[in-house]
């Protein structure tokens, strides 16, 4: 798809200039509410002192693990930078060039713009606590891309008038952009990320970066011959990503990564679309349609979305503008509608609010900027789905009018940003939160390393899972499920699943099948299970997450808006706390302290079993 798209390149790839510059009336024509907000933001980030980069900062990450003491001040650096950028270029006046090029020429001499947990060497070395200053063409990964975006843009609306200062802090932003990132791009083909290694799949990284680089080539490479080589391979980069996905366009990696992932996918062919004048046109295909309303089907309610993988439990900030433009590229006027209904939820903040995550994607926030419209804001309602199916990563979500929600999934425990949690679900009244995904903590080393499954939250038996012969379900793409199918007649919704294969050899199982049916008329969720074993050794286990404490009656258990019904002849109740305050890992998508896990333990041992469960909106 984009390997076809980028064969004319030469042909249409026009001079990049889809803003207006520094001096520009058109700066004068933005809103006045954005036109406030940036120039405070400016006015706060021109006074204090630069944060300082200390080497024994960097060298945390290796020494003991902590990534966020290092980030945090590598990070305000570019925000102020970005908020001077922008409060500069609306007032015109003058007054934050100085803060400007103290910040410009700090970000400038810094030795690396990778930030330390992903301190790599080309060469192939193991990395040390430091950065390799030595190698003539670094490593590129997330934020020295981001990094390079950035700076690409202050070149762009500033260049002129910071040469008037020095011609030396133009010369010197090209300097480094050569260096750290259009260099190594071009250079090598082996970081993973790329996708040009078969052996290894990519996730959000390929099109966050490849759509952050593509900027800096078309705004600082002069050579014409480097450039379209930067765009196209760009393209062929992202296509692994899009090889990658499967027709239905769902994310693997969960809710939170869409913005990183399918999001900066679309800012990458958005990109491509205005530098060729139109030319480079791929939304008319039904995968990047698919792929842009993903994130409105797995859309709970209030904000809560299907927190698969390592996702919080709530959306706040979605890119509404970016969705509002692309609904309208691939002509889903139901896109566009629930886009504008997030400004309205307060659950997208305005296009110029540049803080909160993902506030560098400075391409996507510059558009919205600039294509904002009072119609945006505007009530519009949103007809909501009543279901949806992934087919191809087998996650299934419903609802009835009733307000009882679900969703569920099958797949396997190697994807992005995995946890062992095939066969799981979730349940939600009235978009309230009742049976949950505990969701992810803050990332530190172990996070992605060889111990990411000692941390509970990755672990099957904190999920709504079960507990077979005493095994919880391992890591690896082979323990995954199979013969998934989504099914809707006469008023029911049904997800089936196969997942025996989803736990060790062990674990003895030769068969298990769960079935969840909603069903519209009694606004009931059933859930069945059928499991059969060569022996049965352990009472089979049945943990579910709740948001609440469940109150425990006979065969019943209320939890915040639902009651769980089941046959207190078969399972014993017990409930345990689950603190979510853990120095290592602490969860704060929830807003609270304590999750709750109510377990489920067979009051037999048998070889061949069956359940139900049934859920009622309270």
């Amino acid at each position: 798809m984009l390997n076809r798209a980028s064969e004319h390149l030469e042909r249409i790839l026009t001079e990049f200039a889809p803003f207006p510059k520094w001096g520009d009336d058109a700066w004068n024509r933005l809103p006045e509410e954005c036109r406030k907000y940036l120039i405070g933001l400016a006015e706060q980030s021109a006074d204090g002192v630069i944060p300082v980069l200390r080497a024994t900062m960097y060298m945390e990450y290796k020494r003991n693990g902590n990534r966020s003491r290092y980030e945090a001040a590598y990070f305000e650096r570019r925000d102020r930078l970005i908020f001077l950028m922008m409060g500069e270029c609306i007032e015109g006046k003058g007054r934050f060039i100085d803060p400007i090029i103290d910040l410009l020429w700090a970000v400038c001499e810094e030795t690396s713009w990778v930030i330390p947990a992903h301190n790599t060497r080309m060469s192939g070395e193991d990395s040390d606590a430091l950065p390799d200053f030595e190698e003539d063409a670094p490593y590129l990964d997330l934020f020295s891309a981001e990094t390079g975006a950035v700076l690409s843009w202050v070149y762009y609306f500033l260049g002129e008038r910071l040469a008037q200062e020095s011609p030396l802090l133009p010369k010197r932003i090209e300097r480094e952009i050569h260096r750290k990132v259009l260099v190594p791009f071009l250079k090598y083909d082996n970081m993973w990320w790329m996708g040009f290694n078969r052996k290894r799949k990519v996730n959000n990284w390929n099109p966050w970066i490849n759509s952050n680089v593509l900027v800096a080539f078309l705004l600082m490479e002069k050579d014409p011959e480097a450039r379209i080589a930067g765009a196209k391979k760009a393209a062929r980069s992202a296509q692994r990503f899009l090889d990658g996905y499967h027709p239905d366009g769902g994310c693997d990696e969960g809710p939170s990564y869409f913005a990183a992932a399918g999001a900066s996918l679309l800012d990458l062919l958005e990109t491509f679309y205005d530098a060729t004048g139109g030319q480079f046109d791929v939304f008319g295909e039904p995968l990047i349609a698919n792929m842009a309303d993903y994130i409105r089907h797995v859309h709970i309610g209030q904000g809560y979305c299907v927190n698969f993988a390592d996702a919080p439990s709530r959306l706040r900030n979605l890119p509404a503008g970016l969705l509002i433009r692309i609904g309208k590229h691939t002509n889903n006027p139901e896109l566009v509608r629930f886009a504008r209904g997030l400004y309205q939820d307060g659950l997208a903040r305005m296009p110029w609010v540049l803080q909160g995550g993902h506030r560098w994607m400075l391409y996507r926030a510059l558009k919205s900027i600039f294509s904002f419209s009072e119609e945006d804001l505007k009530p519009d309602s949103s007809a909501v789905e009543s279901s949806h199916y992934f087919p191809g990563i087998q996650v299934a979500a419903a609802r009835t009018t009733g307000g009882l929600f679900f969703a569920a999934k099958g797949g396997h425990n190697d994807e992005s940003h995995n946890h062992n949690d095939v066969g799981s679900y979730v349940v939600y009244a009235n978009a309230e939160p009742c049976i949950v995904d505990a969701g992810v903590g803050r990332y530190s080393k172990k996070t992605f390393s060889s111990e990411r499954y000692t941390i509970w939250a990755m672990q099957s038996g904190y999920h709504n899972t079960a507990i077979i012969n005493g095994f919880d379900q391992p890591a690896g793409e082979e323990y995954a499920a199979h013969s998934a199918s989504f099914e809707e007649t006469d008023g029911r919704k049904s997800f089936t699943v196969n997942i025996e294969k989803a736990y060790p050899t062990e674990a003895g199982l030769t068969g298990y099948r769960r079935e969840l049916i909603l069903d519209e008329a009694a606004n009931t969720l059933t859930l069945t299970d059928r499991v059969d074993l060569s022996e049965c050794r352990e009472a089979t286990v049945l943990p579910l997450m709740c948001y609440s404490e469940p109150e425990l009656l006979p065969g019943k258990a209320v939890i915040n808006g639902i009651t769980l019904h089941y046959d207190p002849a078969q399972f014993i109740a017990a409930v345990e706390e689950v603190s979510l305050d853990d120095p290592e890992n602490p969860i704060t998508c929830w807003e609270k302290d304590t999750l709750y896990r109510l377990l489920l333990t067979r009051t037999e041992k048998s070889a061949s079993d069956e359940w139900t469960l049934r859920y009622t909106v309270n």
